[in-house]
């Protein structure tokens, strides 16, 4: 996928009383073969959580423990690495013979998420032969406290390579259930569809409904390459429905992360961890903030309050810089003073109108470069989504 060098604004942005803070970050991956021996492994063992700690919510995908211990094994250690714990909701095994693999969504309380609903899509009768994916998708309800979209719907699925097209399909109907179950329209597919390379042909794509709906926008672009190996091929994918969740988006965060490069280990330790890489992206965040001190009076009592200024600039380095929102003041007369009388009252008074009036200055001027900071923020967004949709890096087609 191409890369954009485009400045996220709307996750830096800062309104008063308001501020867009750092994204959410959400993360999908293909471990291949997850169980106690991938967990025997201290190297792999260690890369997976490096990788794991960087998301919010993390999608983990072909788990196969008959034991169903090495997950909560790896939970375990993930959270003896952090101070905000995740949480675990992990599906059924799946599979329609002995082969049965199991999705997993780690996700983080302090950041917000909690899960509202969870089943697994009914895709028939796996004894008879009637039933359509090889592996039925786990869907999952978040809600959202902290984000611009409030609540999503994520299903996730690994589809088996030489059905590909057809399970990604069908796809679709899962979509299409679960709105009529929960009615939240805004839902994300995630996961290894295999749709890509040789598993899929240029004349094949009109015929998933994924694809030609215009409701989904494919925010992983065919020219990504999400293999470890020497190939370059699309295997994993987001693909989102929902005015309210891709404006939520942060549409041009949505890649590869490369943790070969990012840990800097050699190719032999990257393929022993997966033979995929895992896909991102980011979630405006949205946070209520208001700070204020209070100032003294004449009269001993606590006045109504004037914030801080900000000390720390606006940075596009990841940090976050708060804007503090001003309050409304109460005006106190300024009368002058009689021979004899102190003159501490008034100088108070004085430098409280000028705290004020400065204070209402520096909070005008920087409500107004925020908001318009906030409003190029949005405009790039909507920009970056438009122009993918016309290259071919949202919802692209096969040449």
């Amino acid at each position: 996928m191409r890369k954009f060098g485009v400045l996220s604004l709307l996750c830096l942005a800062s309104l008063t009383g308001y501020h867009l803070a750092t994204c959410l970050k959400i993360g999908s991956f293909n471990i291949r073969t997850f169980g106690r021996s991938k967990m025997s492994k201290p190297d792999v063992v260690n890369i997976l959580l490096q990788t794991v700690e960087r998301y919010d919510l993390f999608l983990v995908m072909e788990i196969r423990d008959s034991t169903q211990t090495a997950i909560y094994d790896f939970l375990d250690q993930l959270n003896d690495r952090t101070e905000n714990p995740y949480s675990l909701i992990l599906s059924d095994r799946l599979g329609r013979t002995s082969y049965k693999e199991q999705y997993a969504f780690f996700y983080k309380e302090s950041a917000g998420l909690s899960v509202s609903g969870a089943y697994h899509y009914d895709d028939g009768d796996e004894s008879s032969g009637n039933d359509t994916f090889a592996r039925e998708p786990y869907v999952v309800w978040f809600n959202s406290s902290r984000t611009v979209v409030q609540e999503f719907v994520l299903i996730p699925v690994h589809t088996t390579p030489d059905q590909a097209v057809q399970e990604t399909d069908l796809l679709y109907d899962v979509y299409l259930d679960a709105v009529a179950r929960w009615g939240v329209d805004d839902v994300m597919v995630l996961g290894d569809l295999n749709i890509d390379c040789s598993y899929v042909t240029s004349g094949e794509w009109d015929q998933i409904r994924l694809w030609t709906d215009p409701r989904f926008s494919w925010l992983i672009g065919n020219d990504a390459d999400t293999t470890v190996s020497s190939t370059d091929c699309a295997y994993d994918r987001f693909v989102v429905a929902g005015e309210d969740f891709l404006n939520g988006t942060d549409v041009s965060s949505a890649s590869v992360f490369n943790y070969k490069d990012a840990f800097n280990i050699t190719q032999d330790l990257a393929y022993d961890v997966s033979d995929h890489w895992p896909i991102e992206l980011d979630l405006y965040e949205l946070e209520v903030e208001t700070t204020s001190v209070p100032l003294p009076t004449t009269d001993g009592r606590t006045s109504t309050q004037i914030p801080d200024l900000p000390t720390t600039p606006l940075s596009s380095s990841g940090g976050t810089a708060h804007v503090q929102g001003s309050t409304e003041t109460t005006a106190t007369e300024n009368h002058p003073t009689t021979p004899g009388q102190s003159t501490e009252g008034n100088a108070v008074v004085q430098d409280y109108i000028a705290a004020s009036l400065s204070t209402e200055l520096w909070s005008g001027l920087l409500a107004v470069s925020v908001v318009v900071s906030f409003l190029m923020g949005m405009l790039v967004s909507k920009a970056v989504t438009m122009y993918k949709k016309s290259t071919g890096q949202v919802r692209s087609h096969v040449v």
